[in-house]
């Protein structure tokens, strides 16, 4: 078997293919064995090492996503969390996955050189309302308020396209 390593794209294609091999693997060993998180955490880790190593941001962005998932899920399996209120283990997840957002724009930053800034939107807003979980009072106020906010914020966009559109 003749492999080219000097070719960017054959590299790509190579490491797609054992991440690939690598997750069929866990999945398959899954139906024996209960691997819990690391059916995520295995391939959100090899993205995010690949992504770290190539410094591709392509790698780097779904690995710290899935990585996050992972690191919530186990979090919520395996540590006192699990015995918490429904409330505050969705509050725990929201927090870990918030902060998978945010470490795609360090690590984009570092081994790219060009930050992702655009991560810390949907990071921030989970985690500001993971905190609200946590919290509650009058935070659960502002959430639910919130919610009519975001629906009025639709129907006036929906009009504006609307009118928009039977001007012309």
């Amino acid at each position: 078997m003749n492999t080219n390593l000097q070719n960017k794209s054959n590299v790509q294609k190579i490491v797609l293919g054992v991440m690939l091999m690598l997750f069929g693997l866990v999945l398959i060993a899954a139906r024996w064995i209960d691997l819990g998180a690391l059916v995520l955490l295995v391939p959100g880790a090899a993205m995010l090492v690949w992504g770290c190593i190539s410094r591709e941001a392509g790698w780097i962005i779904p690995g710290s996503i899935v990585s996050s998932i992972g690191i919530g899920a186990t979090v919520l399996e395996k540590t006192a969390v699990s015995n918490a209120s429904e409330t505050a283990q969705g509050a725990t997840f929201l927090l870990i996955f918030g902060l998978g957002f945010a470490l795609i724009t360090l690590l984009t930053r570092v081994f790219t050189g060009t930050a992702h800034f655009w991560a810390l939107i949907p990071g921030g807003i989970m985690a500001a309302i993971g905190a609200m979980l946590f919290f509650g009072g009058s935070e659960f106020f502002l959430l639910e308020f919130s919610n009519l906010i975001w629906a009025g914020a639709l129907v006036i966009v929906g009009i504006v396209v609307l009118i928009r559109a039977l001007r012309k």
